[in-house]
């Protein structure tokens, strides 16, 4: 969903990228059941893809699961996937069950983990999530879920910031900078096992498995690392076109939402706000989302735009 001024006619079908800011009638997000559904980003499997950039990489996402306590409601489940591509290698936001607890995680595959050897960096919520972000999706509102990775540190936002609701950084599976100096250089890799990472997925993980019940909303990759104060303007702006306050999210293409810099950084973008159809556009024209075994639309808990 977005909230912008200037309006367009409903071009969900094309591949090609939209340029300009645009409104649909109404505010859709993706609705996935947990069993099967995926929506797969065409033709991003290729080595060098936009959506495999290797010095830097932020993806934000926002999600509204069936339950932020997930093993309340699933207490079989291990994992389930926000949105990325992470297999052998490559980066993705997902829920994990750590004993009955639930915790958020932004993983990243790097060709060297600070052992030498190619690896995992894990930014992990620091207090399970049970209890601290509303109760079940049938009430609670979305979230904003970012993850950040500079060539050294992984680091996981949780509403814009990470402190509040147990956000924080991590530079590998390492404990201490004397073991892994902030210095420290690695690049993301795709390639692990021997085995190449897929194509770019959400709700589920890019191997078809682990899926998420939830809503899912403006997913953006950047093949940059935004800063902090980049990442707080995502929630929460002053739009220079009405000079309100919001936390609405805006066209991330935009330009002149003050203290964000990165738009020409966008490699890949999905409102979900088509309403129809059975793609969602990438609105940088990298990779539509094809919509898989029955992932469908929802307007349910709906977000005002601007006005």
């Amino acid at each position: 969903m977005l909230g912008i001024g200037v309006s367009m006619s409903n071009q969900a079908q094309s591949s090609a990228a939209m340029q300009l800011p645009y409104n649909y009638p109404a505010d859709y997000s993706g609705s996935f059941d947990g069993t099967n559904d995926i929506v797969i980003c065409q033709n991003s499997a290729p080595v060098g893809h936009p959506l495999k950039p290797t010095n830097a990489v932020t993806l934000s996402v926002f999600v509204r699961p069936f339950a932020w306590d997930y093993y309340n409601y699933d207490n079989s489940f291990d994992k389930v996937y926000i949105a990325g591509n992470l297999a052998t290698g490559g980066y993705a936001l997902l829920l994990q069950k750590s004993g009955t607890d639930t915790f958020i995680k932004w993983q990243v595959g790097v060709a060297d983990d600070g052992t030498g050897s190619p690896g995992y960096l894990t930014a992990t919520s620091t207090e399970p999530i049970n209890n601290n972000l509303d109760g079940p999706g049938s009430t609670g509102p979305f979230r904003m879920l970012v993850g950040t990775f500079d060539g050294n540190v992984a680091t996981l936002y949780i509403e814009g910031n990470t402190t509040n609701y147990g956000g924080t950084t991590e530079a590998g599976f390492r404990t201490s900078a004397a073991d892994y100096p902030a210095s420290y250089p690695t690049t993301i890799d795709y390639v692990q096992q021997g085995l190449q990472v897929t194509e770019f997925a959400i709700g589920a993980s890019n191997q078809h498995g682990d899926y998420i019940k939830a809503q899912i909303d403006d997913v953006a990759v950047w093949n940059s690392c935004l800063t902090s104060n980049e990442v707080a303007k995502l929630r929460s702006y002053t739009d220079p076109v009405t000079g309100n306050s919001s936390s609405i999210p805006f066209d991330l293409r935009r330009t002149d939402i003050s203290g964000y810099n990165s738009s020409s950084n966008l490699v890949g973008y999905w409102s979900f706000d088509e309403s129809q159809g059975s793609q969602t556009a990438d609105l940088v024209g990298v990779a539509d989302g094809i919509f898989t075994n029955g992932a469908t639309w929802s307007n349910a808990n709906p977000r005002t735009p601007n006005p």
